[in-house]
């Protein structure tokens, strides 16, 4: 899959986010994750938020340290990944494309929820990312619509 690499070159680092009162972010946490110890866990999180909060901008900026620590990283969409499963699935490409996504360290999923799931793409979550997951460590963003709690 032609899927866009991350670019870090200015990005900047987690630990320069801003934990003002409004972002709801807590300093001591933030600072916790930017130094990077989940990675070496090999633990999973998930950054919930309103939309237009900057939970993508967070979640690369917590991604570009491990690329940098040369940690693979791949940010995907939902709906796009969905898109181009479908499609390997048609032509042929559906087993090299799991193994790509298995080979890959720091997955980083976004637009969780923002659409439904339809039959197959149930099935390639619950049955094709099992496999893929177990070795990775996985980032997945969640919108929250206002009143959500």
């Amino acid at each position: 899959m032609g899927w866009p690499q991350p670019s870090c070159a200015s990005s900047t680092p987690a630990s320069k986010t801003s934990t003002s009162r409004p972002s709801g972010l807590d300093r001591r946490n933030t600072l916790q994750l930017a130094q990077g110890a989940w990675l070496k866990a090999h633990e999973n999180f998930i950054i919930t938020g309103l939309t237009g909060t900057g939970k993508t901008w967070l979640a690369c900026a917590f991604g570009c340290p491990a690329a940098r620590l040369d940690h693979t990283v791949l940010y995907l969409r939902m709906p796009r990944l969905f898109e181009d499963l479908a499609m390997a699935r048609l032509d042929g490409r559906f087993p090299r494309l799991i193994d790509k996504l298995a080979r890959v360290q720091l997955l980083i999923l976004g637009d969780w929820g923002t659409h439904t799931l339809n039959d197959q793409q149930r099935l390639d979550l619950l049955e094709n990312f099992e496999r893929a997951l177990q070795a990775q460590i996985t980032m997945m963003i969640f919108p929250r619509k206002n009143g959500q709690g």
